[in-house]
Parts: C-alpha cells; sequence; structure tokens
C-alpha cells in the first residue's frame, strides 16, 4: 500500500531534479557574470516594456478564446483573461505539454463548458498556430536568403518552397480531415478494449473512446466564415506581439537582430518546447533551441544563452504576476470553483428536502 505514493511522487521529483540539474549546468556554462551583465542591460525600464507586450499578447490570447466559443456560453472577458493566463502558465511549467489539460478542465469548473467543446476550440487553435508559426518562419527565412550580408544567404529555394508549402498547407489539411482522424481513433479504441468490463483498461479506454466521439461531433459543428478569420487574425497577432517581445530582449541586452533574425532563431526555442523529454518550466530545451536558432543567425552561444535564460525567467516570472490574481477572481466568480448544478424545471415544485 506504500508503494502507490512513492510512484506517484517518484516521476515529479525526478522531473524536479532534472530540471534543478539542467539550470545549474546553463549557468555554470554561461557564467553568472554573463548573466548579470544581460539582466543589467535590461533594466526596469527594459523589464517593464516586455511585461506591456507580454500582457497585450495574453489580452489577445483571451478574446481569441473567447470568440472561438459559442456567443450563448461565452464567459465574461475577465473571467476568460483569468484562466488564459492559468492555462497558459501550466502550459509552460508542465512537462510534454501536459497544461494543455487545463483548458477544459477550468472551463468545465468555473464556465460548465463541456471538455468535448474546450478541446475541439483548442485542437483549432492550436493547428492554427502552426500554420501562422510555419508561415512566418518561412517568410522570414525566405527575407534571411535574400540579404547578401546574411548568414542565411545561398538557400536551395526549391527546397525551400516544398518545405513551406508543406509546413503552411499541412495544418490546414489535418483541421479539415480531424473529424475523420477522431472516427478512426474512436475506432481503434473500440478495437483494443479489454473484454473485462471490470478492468481499470477498458473504463479508462471507454471514456477515452467517448470523449473522441464528443470531440469529433463537436468539430464537425460549422464555424461561421467571420468567426474563423477572426480567430486566425488574432492568432496571427499573437505571436508578432511575442516576436516583438523576442525581438526587443535581443535589442536591449545588447545584441540587435534583425525581424527575420529574430523570428527564425526563437523559432527553434518555440520547437525545443514541443519535444516530449522536457523538463518542468521546459527549462533546458528552450534555452539549447534559442542558442541554436541565434547562432544561425550571428549571434554569439554564450550571449544567445544568456538572454535567453533570463527571457525564460522572465516569462515564467509575468505569468505566475497574472495567476495570483486570475485565481482569486475566479474564487470569487459567482459559482465560486463550485460543481454547477442545475436548475430545477419550473413545472415542478422544488423539494424543500433537498
Amino acid at each position: 500500500m506504500r508503494e502507490i505514493p512513492l510512484r506517484r511522487w517518484l516521476r515529479p521529483l525526478l522531473a524536479l531534479l532534472a530540471t534543478l540539474i539542467a539550470f545549474v549546468l546553463l549557468v555554470r556554462w554561461v557564467g553568472l557574470d554573463q548573466l548579470r551583465r544581460t539582466s543589467i542591460l535590461l533594466g526596469w525600464r527594459g523589464y517593464l516594456w516586455l511585461l506591456a507586450i507580454y500582457t497585450a499578447s495574453q489580452a489577445i490570447r483571451t478574446w481569441r478564446f473567447q470568440l472561438g466559443l459559442p456567443v450563448a456560453s461565452r464567459p465574461s472577458f475577465l473571467k476568460m483573461g483569468a484562466i488564459t493566463s492559468l492555462h497558459q502558465f501550466s502550459n509552460h511549467l508542465m512537462p510534454v505539454r501536459l497544461g494543455e489539460l487545463a483548458f477544459p478542465y477550468l472551463l468545465q469548473r468555473w464556465c460548465q463548458i463541456p471538455p468535448d467543446r474546450s478541446l475541439a476550440l483548442l485542437l483549432r487553435v492550436r493547428l492554427q498556430e502552426v500554420s501562422v508559426l510555419g508561415t512566418l518562419f518561412m517568410v522570414a527565412l525566405c527575407l534571411l536568403g535574400a540579404s547578401p550580408h546574411s548568414p542565411g544567404r545561398g538557400l536551395n529555394w526549391a527546397v525551400l518552397a516544398a518545405v513551406a508549402t508543406a509546413t503552411i498547407s499541412a495544418p490546414v489539411l489535418l483541421e479539415r480531415s480531424l473529424p475523420l482522424i477522431l472516427v478512426g481513433a474512436e475506432r481503434l479504441l473500440a478495437l483494443l478494449r479489454p473484454r473485462d468490463e471490470s478492468s481499470r483498461l477498458h473504463r479508462w479506454s471507454t471514456r477515452a473512446g467517448n470523449l473522441t466521439a464528443r470531440i469529433g461531433r463537436e468539430s464537425r459543428q460549422p464555424i461561421p466564415l467571420v468567426q474563423r478569420w477572426a480567430t486566425l487574425g488574432l492568432t496571427l497577432l499573437v505571436w508578432l506581439l511575442i516576436f516583438l517581445l523576442f525581438h526587443e530582449a535581443m535589442r536591449l541586452s545588447g545584441h540587435p537582430v534583425s525581424a527575420a533574425a529574430t523570428i527564425v532563431g526563437s523559432s527553434f526555442g518555440n520547437l525545443a518546447q514541443l519535444l516530449p523529454i522536457n523538463t518542468w518550466g521546459s527549462i533546458g530545451s528552450m534555452e539549447l533551441g534559442w542558442t541554436l536558432g541565434f547562432s544561425l543567425v550571428g549571434v554569439p552561444a554564450e550571449h544567445a544563452m544568456a538572454t535567453a535564460i533570463v527571457i525564460h525567467l522572465l516569462v515564467l516570472s509575468f505569468l505566475a504576476l497574472f495567476c495570483l490574481p486570475s485565481w482569486l477572481w475566479l474564487q470569487m466568480s459567482p459559482l465560486g470553483g463550485q460543481p454547477h448544478r442545475p436548475l430545477p424545471p419550473k413545472d415542478h415544485p422544488v423539494d424543500a428536502r433537498t
């Protein structure tokens, strides 16, 4: 009986230990003096300017999720903003993108929105983000390749065009075929489901199959063209602000690079956070990807690594700063975090004993 808590806490403890080891190794490699110089160069005005940019991106994220929901079930902007902040912090903090599960949980608990609807929205938004990021990355890469003084000169334009077409079109095609993919996943889960109905695997596979079927039905619901283009435009604006934050961070830390170089360099850091080997807070993987990307566009590795560490800690601090008032706001909301009980029909009297 004592082995179950040990197994439950073993993986988080190992992930925390790996995070601490990765952070110590990064700091030792880049040096405390370099980190101190980077922090001083940013300064308090720089921190406030970066906070303002990130706050604007969070507001647009909130608006995007709000517009993505049906009008009848849309929460208020403040409540949606609180949920967005907590979801974003969970996504940055937890490894292997496990923080995505916070989005359906929070919407169900405080807004009574079923998980299938929130997961369908989240899938649609994430596919839009992949398409937007791929487009921005390929445009930036083309600009770098066309510049005679750029480290990216001499690119193979035929290969670049093929990769650009695949990168931009694949998420769109995947979104269109998502209902069919979910139907196939539901059937696969049904085939793999054990016959023993009392087994835990049978119960979990049944729940997963039912949820997959509901997400498939939700993803087949028609979306107004205006709503689709609005969420896509807001997704583009979110990432333009994020790249502006990275661009300003590089400039203020003493390493000004072009907008195209910022997009190419930081995209490696964003991609590294998607790898299934992340530590808590993506410490290590994000910094290594960022350093590799900016090294390719001419920034010295030590300077890129120092900026990556400072910016990563700043983003986590910004999100932690948003989370405290967000959690308090949700606790003071009308539901107060309590499970929702539907009201009885008007033609049936309420039993006083209940």
